[in-house]
């Protein structure tokens, strides 16, 4: 360090010299606490270095002896390098080493402090720093990616799940209408023509009422996976709902019959679930692509209507007709006009003389329903009694019999002075109707009508829907003294056990065995077997359809009634009381 020690006048007497040892180990002057490679340096106006740190020994002299090299100032605004303030710039060292300089110009001593460290050395510390960053941020970004992927892969699967859950049925694993709807198009383009079989299994509310749903359900399964067995790998087994299945197959057209014995017959063979032994049966109706219906759902809807008549006709299974549209119209029409009729003026009674066998005297009468509408004219009973059924207007319907049948049979008993029974049929639909017996007192208290005069004509039907509920109204009847008659019997699934275990007090013979009992062997054993089931029971036997020509046998075998158009057809009130007074040979009834 040079310092000039001046005269008076200003000149320069002497020069004060002093060194400092900058390398020592104990100098004020040794850089401490800074990064490895970082240089500092104090630079005079002359552009010599006047302290430069580190440097070895053997390079003082390059340094402190020789200014700046030209090249290094030339990159340089001296200018704006010597104004105040501090600078950050880059240059190239005497080693075209490139570095980051930062200086700051000190005018009232005419050196500028910088500070210089190579761009190397900032770029490895930057990464030494950036690494763990770096690698975390990889890390993050790795465990993203695969919790992504986890994530993408459990939801590509529950989506999987949720389409097959929407397109199948939980219970039997089977493909729904949902899933139907959404091969229709690739299976219309594969196959031209194909079949649609729409099944529906018999008796299968009667299962779950008498077991429990869970019972039904375990037999659906088994169903189900017996219809599996059925199909060709190509073919369809859905489950529409309940106790309904469609099958779509590819068979050629006079196959399809013998395909659908084939499924009722795999289907009867007998389930045993928890040791109850079932028999199951189905109905199946069949409609044909492309010549019934050129959409699915349309053809569905037919092959629908085939089944309700396979069902009505109990003949196992049934292909759509044109005619089977022109039925559901009318069926339409019916419930439309069923719905808005005036019943108290539209639905009227009549009643069929029931004759004891041996003296041919009047013993009851069974009331018959009879619909006068104004727009359809007389409607066949047959025609409107099963659509009043299946909406649930028979039960209003059904009273309104009750209280007109009531009052008719209560005014001839009056006219006549003759009392005899009155029998009236009751739907299952009515029967098993919550409070079926509290309505029915109702009209006996309305009317006045004695109820041990009154029988109940129910069919099998009702035992086979709701056996213990069926049981307990009819024993609840009997309480109140009101008759039970079995309709129909030996036409359904009539056994002495069913008969053992009812409260019966009469047996009807179906008038389909009483044709012709005078000429078939079979249907005269028929007849004979019921006569005889029915003194065993102690129960009247009434013999429908009954001809003259029948009347040897009835005597003979022990019928107690008979009821037939020989002997009386169905009348009004008025008519009745001729019937009765013609038959007794009394006066002509003042009318």
């Amino acid at each position: 360090l040079r310092v000039p020690i001046y005269r008076k006048d200003g000149t320069i007497a002497f020069i004060m010299i002093t060194g400092i040892d900058v390398q020592g180990t104990k100098s004020i002057w040794q850089p401490r606490n800074l990064p490895e490679n970082f240089s500092t340096l104090l630079v005079n106006d002359e552009f010599y270095f006047i302290f430069v740190s580190p440097l070895s020994r053997g390079r003082m002299a390059d340094w402190y002896e020789k200014p700046i090299p030209k090249s290094t100032l030339d990159q340089l605004d001296l200018t704006w390098f010597r104004q105040p303030g501090t600078k950050l710039f880059d240059l190239r060292d005497r080693n075209t080493v490139h570095r980051l300089v930062m200086a700051e110009h000190h005018p009232d001593w005419g050196i500028t402090s910088v500070t210089t460290s190579p761009y190397a050395t900032l770029y490895y510390a930057l990464y030494e720093r950036l690494r763990y960053f770096l690698l975390g941020i990889m890390l993050f970004y790795g465990f993203a990616l695969v919790l992504y992927l986890l994530i993408n892969r459990q939801e590509k699967a529950k989506a999987r799940e949720l389409l097959w859950n929407a397109s199948h049925d939980t219970l039997t694993h089977l493909p729904n209408r949902f899933f139907l709807r959404k091969k229709t198009q690739q299976w219309h383009a594969q196959h031209r023509r194909y079949a649609a079989l729409f099944l529906d299994l018999d008796t299968f509310k009667g299962v779950n009422d008498n077991y429990g749903h869970p019972f039904g359900d375990k037999l659906l399964v088994v169903i189900a996976q017996r219809l599996q067995h059925l199909i060709d790998p190509h073919e369809y087994v859905i489950r529409q709902g309940g106790d309904e299945f469609i099958v779509l197959t590819t068979r050629p057209e006079a196959q399809i019959g013998a395909y659908a014995r084939e499924i009722r017959a795999a289907l009867a063979e007998p389930v045993t679930l928890e040791n109850i032994v079932l028999h199951p049966s189905a109905s199946i109706g069949i409609a044909h692509y492309p010549d019934d219906a050129d959409h699915i759902d349309v053809l569905l809807s037919k092959a629908d209507l085939a089944l309700y008549e396979a069902k009505q006709r109990k003949s196992g299974f049934f292909m759509y007709s044109d005619m089977l549209e022109e039925r559901a119209k009318l069926r339409y029409t019916l419930e439309v006009h069923l719905r808005k009729a005036d019943r108290k003026k539209e639905f009227t009674v009549l009643l069929q003389p029931q004759l004891k066998v041996q003296t041919l005297d009047i013993v009851g009468v069974e009331a018959l329903m009879r619909w006068e509408s104004p727009v359809l004219g007389a409607v066949d009973p047959k025609a409107f009694i099963p659509v009043a059924e299946e909406t649930a207007l028979i039960r209003e319907i059904g009273m309104l019999i009750m209280e007109k049948a009531c009052m008719t049979t209560m005014d001839v008993w009056k006219r006549t002075g003759r009392r005899f029974r009155l029998s009236v049929n009751c739907s299952a639909e009515e029967l098993l109707y919550d409070d079926y017996v509290g309505h029915l007192l109702k009209v006996l208290e309305k009317t006045g009508f004695p109820g041990t005069m009154l029988t109940i004509e129910v069919t099998e039907s009702v035992f086979i829907r709701r056996v213990e509920k069926a049981k307990k109204v009819l024993n609840t009847l009997r309480q109140h003294g009101i008759g039970v008659s079995l309709d129909d019997f030996g036409t359904g699934y009539s056994s002495l056990s069913m008969l053992s275990g009812l409260p019966l007090t009469e047996l009807k013979i179906d008038q389909s065995f009483m044709v012709d009992i005078h000429k078939d062997e079979q249907h005269l054993a028929i007849a004979r077997s019921i006569i005889s089931l029915g003194q065993m029971f102690e129960l009247e036997v009434v013999a429908e359809g009954a001809q003259e020509e029948h009347l040897v046998f009835l005597k003979q075998f022990g019928c107690t009634v008979l009821q037939g158009f020989a002997y009386g057809r169905p009348m009004d009130g008025q008519a009745l009381c001729d019937y009765i007074v013609s038959r007794s040979g009394a006066q002509t009834v003042s009318r």
